[in-house]
């Protein structure tokens, strides 16, 4: 079993390890921790729910986290009496507290890797079902007889003080809040997505998925503010207009966009788009079209510094039907030529 496999096994195991047998509004950050594991080798999972923040109680619900738990516990089998736990270190600022603890628990894992060869050839063999019943029935047997060595871990817990007590941060709205920061970066929405991961770090300023991807982001907004900056100033669109020309010199005269652009700056450029926009009769656009005069792909290739580009498309597929056969365009994103390139 791999490094990241094992650590993946015990992420999701050690979230249900660590609220409440009684723990009122006036317990401290340890006792609440104490409680909550308690709580959950015992099977009240309700009432270690009840010790979760209320920011993580927002994104999983109850029947989530018992149902989860509860899978997560089955695979100790009769074996969670062998765990154990001592608090180490206990830190309290203000509302925020930092709790630390060495948990002893069965090294199930390693069951894991012991059966991996097994799990494969089930992935392998003919009667799959008959496999994956049997690599079952081995896994059962073998935490059943006890046969499993034990494991000793240091973990640290964040807690934050709400109305009715401290509760345990297990940064779940933040997780959320990275995926849909993911998503914004995939579609191009950098603002918002720097935005929504400095959101996940209010809440888990630890989280250091968060913190590498608002890094990134943040870098790339910068790229992108230079990438506008030197567009707007030093790349021009001129002479553009509508004309009428023939495809290969044969057919009939069909519409074109044609036009020239510019690079008056001192950097060279390996992309350029252009973006035009097809008008309707009331002068407003209804369709547009994204061309590179300029790119990797073109036989020109990159635009120097002082250099022109004239350009010129059909747009037989791209103007609607409702096209007045008038247009406007506009520079688009750029790209600068790596420093090698130039």
């Amino acid at each position: 079993m791999t490094m990241t496999m094992r650590k993946a096994i015990w992420s999701t195991l050690v979230t249900c390890l660590l609220p409440v047998l009684a723990c009122g509004p006036g317990a401290g950050p340890g006792s609440v921790v104490k409680a909550y594991q308690n709580a959950i080798q015992e099977g009240d999972y309700e009432a270690a729910y009840a010790l979760v923040s209320s920011q993580d109680r927002a994104v999983r619900s109850q029947e989530e986290f018992v149902s989860n738990t509860r899978d997560a516990m089955a695979l100790f089998g009769g074996m969670v009496d062998r765990m154990s736990f001592e608090i180490t270190d206990e830190q309290v600022d203000g509302d925020q507290a930092i709790v630390a603890l060495t948990i002893t628990r069965p090294a199930v894992e390693k069951v894991f890797g012991e059966l991996m060869g097994a799990a494969l050839a089930s992935a392998l063999g003919e009667d799959k079902e008959k496999s994956q019943k049997e690599l079952q029935e081995a896994l059962r047997k073998k935490i059943a007889e006890g046969d499993v060595p034990m494991t000793t871990d240091d973990k640290t817990y964040r807690l934050v003080r709400e109305e009715d007590g401290w509760k345990i941060v297990f940064g779940w709205r933040a997780e959320q809040l990275v995926a849909k920061a993911r998503e914004l970066r995939r579609d191009d929405k950098l603002d918002e997505a720097l935005a929504t991961l400095e959101e996940a770090l209010t809440l888990d300023p630890d989280r250091e998925e968060a913190k590498t991807a608002r890094d990134e982001v943040a870098a790339e907004v910068e790229a992108a503010a230079e990438r506008r900056d030197y567009r707007e100033s030093q790349v021009t669109l001129e002479g553009f207009r509508i004309e009428r020309k023939r495809r290969f010199g044969f057919g009939d005269p069909e519409p074109a966009v044609v036009g020239t652009l510019k690079n008056q700056g001192e950097r060279t450029l390996s992309h350029v788009w252009v973006t035009v926009y097809f008008l309707g009769a009331d002068g407003e656009p209804i369709a547009e079209k994204s061309y590179a005069p300029v790119s990797e792909y073109g036989g020109e290739g990159p635009l120097k510094p002082g250099y022109v580009r004239d350009f010129g498309y059909f747009v037989r597929d791209a103007a609607p039907s409702e096209w007045s056969g008038k247009a406007r365009a506009e520079v688009g994103d750029i790209r600068f030529e790596e420093a090698g390139g130039e």
